[in-house]
């Protein structure tokens, strides 16, 4: 049996070299949003953590309901977990303080129902910026036996084994890189990596991506906004 190989690509699932990868389930394209937006707009948002389709709509800010309400037609919305962060960048500096490449929606986390969620494959991301930074997210194939595991016991080193190994594929040519604009929602499935670029200037910044077809809880919290 050929080796199974992983497509870093934000539109398509695992493939084997003798098929073609399939079109993942609501992966419509969603649809687009205002990318000039006034300081007021960034300000009068509510970062969410774990919250359903309506709860963000309601409680999330103009942006946040604009976001929900571009995610694509054919995903329902009984279905979908919404997390946002609105941080202040000073140049340089990576939202989250992560510039690696990884998998969403917990970067390589192996603990608990961070785990759970990591472990969910067949489930859809769409993400959006506003602000200072952006994603930039890796196209092509690679084997997956050329990507160092990633394990309970030593995670962070792990990822950061993984990341080397990906640039370094990425150097060679093997793989492209793709830059998602600000304000450009994007679609990309569970087995995606994809790393934050640093601020190229100081100033808000707003995250917001919306999970189809996780079974992670439901919690409609707010996160804190917070300062790096």
């Amino acid at each position: 049996m050929p080796a199974a190989f992983v497509t870093l690509n934000a539109m398509t699932t695992i493939a084997r070299p003798d098929a073609t990868a399939p079109t993942p389930r609501g992966a419509s394209a969603p649809r687009s949003l205002p990318t000039t937006l006034p300081l007021d707009a960034l300000t009068a948002e509510t970062p969410l953590f774990a919250a359903d389709a309506r709860y963000a709509r309601h409680r999330g800010g103009p942006l946040t309901r604009a976001f929900v309400d571009a995610l694509p037609p054919a995903w329902s919305l009984d279905r979908v977990v919404v997390d946002s962060t609105l941080v202040w960048l000073r140049r340089g500096m990576v939202p989250n303080g992560f510039g690696a490449f990884h998998r969403e929606p917990y970067p390589e986390d192996s603990h608990g129902a961070y785990a759970a969620a990591n472990a969910e494959l067949d489930t859809h991301h769409v993400a959006c910026f506003f602000g200072p930074s952006h994603a930039e997210v890796l196209r092509g194939h690679v084997g997956l036996d050329e990507l160092p595991p990633v394990s309970p016991t030593r995670g962070r080193a792990d990822l950061s084994r993984r990341h080397a190994a990906l640039v370094a594929l990425l150097d060679a040519g093997q793989l492209s890189l793709e830059p998602m604009p600000a304000g450009q929602p994007f679609a990309y499935d569970a087995r995606t990596f994809l790393r934050y670029a640093p601020a190229r200037e100081s100033g808000f910044h707003l995250w917001l991506r919306a999970t189809h077809g996780s079974q992670r809880p439901i919690v409609n919290g707010h996160r804190n906004v917070s300062n790096l």
